[in-house]
């Protein structure tokens, strides 16, 4: 318990916990053993999942709190295979039931329901059988069973060594970062506690393993493995709009390639989401003084040496039928959203789904601006874009864009043509 404190003291982020159970007291289980072939008689279901509360209320007290709990550690050991160890043995039909009516309305009644219940912490050779049988929507996760240990492998009661991120050595005082340390932190540097996965497919993947995510700042992040000896050669297609977000650098490279370097932006959404607020900080002007726009402002962003042409629209109810005038020659189509106002999500996402249907405005590529971030009660963009819908979008490249106009973050103009400087 120390030591946990110790590190959530020491880490900057938040330390998530999540524990695990080996095995019930033996005269809880079938065979009266700790090991071999064993489960849990049916008579124990419930008092098995009263020790998981008395667990849970132990470290409270010490004012240690959990993230998650597992149903049980290898559940196939202790059934289809006899274990040597400190085990108990499950079949995915009995687990399922306890979980489903003892340890969950247990956990529940007893304050725990928000941790985290996750079922076969085990091999994932067995895992598409277990999670269709138990469950109806599900996904896998993957955890590293140490995070120290010393140059023996240990210190461990098996009678084989075991691997670690970390190797120190007691003796001299040192420690050795493995190799897994260092592919733990490329995907946590990269892929922060929230993201979503998202799909992403391939024509060939020769050898390659590869992911996409959705983080909550609403960015795109790809994650490739190579598996071979030999170096690969690939390439993102932007221009593909099954490519999603990743297809909004084509905007990026109309513009480096126009002599002009010149874009037409309209820019629209609700009123009060923000709009003549961000349009001024894009263009580093004063916002103290804000008013609603009845019709419309223009203006011409610069910035080393490219030319964004702005248009603002009002967002009042009664301006928004008149929006269709100003879709002709439009490169770009800028949504603004109160990320903030929660109760005006499905208004403004009608009126978006409104707005892509149009026909001056097919295949013009959207970005939207996730505003309003700064308050207390504003939703992450990866939340926006679930509720939108937006991954349903495959007529045009698209990006959702986390900022607040009235700090600056995220909608500096120079944000955006520094991507430019990038593409080859």
């Amino acid at each position: 318990i120390p030591l946990l404190k110790r590190a959530k003291e020491l880490n900057p982020r938040e330390v998530k916990l999540f524990t695990s159970p080996w095995s019930a007291p033996y005269w809880m289980k079938r065979n009266g053993t700790i090991s071999g072939t064993s489960h849990l008689l049916e008579e124990n279901y419930q008092p098995w999942a009263n020790y998981f509360v008395k667990y849970f209320d132990a470290y409270a007290a010490e004012n240690v709190s959990f993230w998650g709990v597992t149903a049980q550690n290898e559940p196939t050991q202790g059934d289809i295979i006899p274990s040597v160890i400190i085990t108990m043995g499950w079949t995915v039909e009995e687990q399922r039931d306890w979980v489903s009516q003892h340890l969950g309305p247990t956990l529940q009644q007893a304050g725990y329901g928000d941790l985290e219940l996750m079922i076969f912490d085990d091999n994932r050779v067995f895992l598409p059988g277990w999670a269709d049988t138990a469950l109806t929507h599900w996904s896998g996760g993957w955890t590293d069973w140490n995070m120290v240990l010393d140059t023996q492998g240990g210190p461990t009661w098996s009678p084989k060594p075991y691997n670690a991120p970390i190797i120190a050595n007691l003796s001299s005082d040192e420690f050795y970062k493995q190799p897994s340390y260092y592919f733990l932190a490329h995907f946590s540097s990269f892929i922060p506690p929230g993201s979503k996965r998202v799909g992403l497919t391939t024509e060939d993947a020769r050898g390659l393993e590869y992911a996409a995510f959705l983080t909550p700042e609403g960015r795109i992040v790809v994650t490739i493995q190579n598996k071979q000896n030999s170096s690969v050669i690939l390439a993102i297609d932007p221009n593909d709009p099954d490519y999603g977000v990743l297809g909004l650098l084509s905007i990026l490279r109309k513009l480096k390639s126009s002599p002009e370097k010149e874009l037409r932006l309209l820019l629209l959404g609700l009123d009060n989401a923000g709009k003549t607020t961000l349009l001024k900080s894009l263009a580093s002007e004063d916002i103290a003084h804000i008013t609603p726009t009845q019709g419309f402002n223009i203006k011409s962003v610069q910035s080393e040496g490219f030319k964004l042409n702005v248009w603002d629209i009002g967002g009042q109810r009664k301006i928004r039928p008149y929006w269709r005038n100003y879709f002709e020659n439009t490169d770009v189509l800028i949504y603004v959203i109160d990320s903030s106002d929660r109760k005006r999500l499905d208004e403004t996402g009608q009126e978006l789904e409104e707005l892509l249907s149009e026909d001056k405005l097919v295949n013009v590529p959207l970005l939207i601006y996730a505003n309003k971030q700064d308050l207390l009660h504003a939703a992450p963009a990866a939340e926006i874009a679930e509720r939108l819908g937006l991954h349903t979008i495959k007529d045009r490249p698209w990006q959702i864009q986390a900022c607040s106009a009235t700090v600056g973050e995220g909608v500096k103009v120079r944000l955006l043509v520094a991507l430019l400087q990038k593409i080859d």
